[in-house]
C-alpha cells in the first residue's frame, strides 16, 4: 500500500489493527460473555523501511505492536474507561474532513473469528458474506473465504480509483 499510494520515503504510515482480548486477558473472558473485548494496536513504520526491508520485517513490526496489547494493557484501558469519562469525550470530530481517507494510514478489520458459515436463520447457510463498503479509502477487510475452504481468506481493500491499476500490477508479484 505504501508503494501504491506513492508515499514519500520519510512519511510514517500506521496501521490500526483490532486485537481480541478474550484470550489475552488474565483470567480469560468466558466464551459465554456477549460483547466486544477489542482494542487497537498501532504498528507504524517509515514508508522507506516498508519498501526497502523484507516482508518478514514488516510482519515483525506488526507482531511487536500487537504483542504490546496484552492483559496489562487491556486492564489499564478498563481502568481508564472507568474514570468517569463521558461518551461525548470519546467522539471523533469529523468537522473539516474533506476527503474520506485514512491516508497515509490503514485500518485492518479482521472478521476471521466470526462463524459466518455456521449461521442459519432458518433458510440455510449464507452463500456469501462480504463487507458493504463505506466511503473510506484505506480500509482492509479480512473475511473467511466465500469458497468455504476453511483455511482461505478473502481480502477486500478500499482504494482510490487512480491507485487500482498499480495495485493490480504489484498485488500478484512475488518480487
Amino acid at each position: 500500500m505504501a508503494k501504491v499510494r506513492g508515499l514519500a520515503e520519510l512519511q510514517t504510515t500506521e496501521m490500526t489493527i483490532s486485537v481480541n482480548g478474550r484470550r489475552r486477558l488474565t483470567p480469560c473472558v468466558p466464551d459465554e460473555y456477549f460483547g466486544n473485548v477489542i482494542l487497537p494496536a498501532f504498528p507504524q513504520s517509515p514508508a522507506k523501511k516498508l519498501l526497502d526491508e523484507s516482508l518478514s520485517h514488516t510482519a515483525e513490526v506488526i507482531h511487536a505492536a500487537i504483542a504490546k496489547v496484552n492483559s496489562d494493557y487491556f486492564k489499564s484501558f478498563i481502568d481508564f474507561a472507568n474514570n468517569n469519562m463521558l461518551d461525548e469525550d470519546l467522539v471523533l470530530d469529523h468537522e473539516g474532513w474533506k476527503v474520506p481517507t485514512l491516508w497515509p494510514n490503514l485500518e485492518i478489520d479482521s472478521w476471521l473469528g466470526f462463524p459466518f458459515n455456521a449461521v442459519d436463520f432458518g433458510f440455510g447457510k449464507p452463500y456469501i458474506f462480504m463487507p458493504s463498503f463505506g466511503a473510506w479509502e484505506g480500509v482492509v477487510y479480512l473475511v473467511p473465504s466465500v469458497d468455504g475452504d476453511h483455511g482461505s481468506i478473502d481480502v477486500y481493500i478500499t482504494l482510490f480509483k487512480q491507485h487500482l491499476s498499480l495495485f493490480q500490477e504489484i498485488c500478484f508479484c512475488i518480487d
